[in-house]
């Protein structure tokens, strides 16, 4: 079975089954890599798909396997206190209590 998908402005027409198929392959190249590489490149050129297609499959796999790392710093605020001591109210102030502005408002 053949199915028509417009790309970009044109209309590209290939089997489903090798669609299918192609897509299993990069997902399997994602699990199994953590970087892109020559063979992720060779695995990708071996599929029979459009030229136009590959180029995608590429485009994408290069964005999800050389991920680009930045530090970020984590902050994490705890809230301690017995029951109803009003640690609720000081994170969210979810019943609008007058004159309380929770953490939340004031961290946004």
């Amino acid at each position: 079975m053949f199915n028509p998908v417009v790309f970009g402005g044109s209309t590209l027409i290939f089997n489903a089954t090798v669609i299918d198929e192609a897509l299993r392959k990069i997902e399997r190249l994602v699990d199994s890599n953590d970087v892109f590489n020559a063979e992720v490149e060779r695995e990708v050129e071996s599929m029979e798909v459009p030229a136009r297609l590959k180029n995608e499959f590429l485009k994408a796999l290069r964005g999800l396997l050389n991920p680009i790392k930045i530090p970020r710093r984590g902050f994490f605020i705890v809230v301690t206190g017995i029951d109803k001591s009003g640690k609720e109210t000081q994170c969210f102030n979810p019943m609008k209590t007058p004159n309380v502005k929770s953490v939340k408002d004031f961290l946004v």
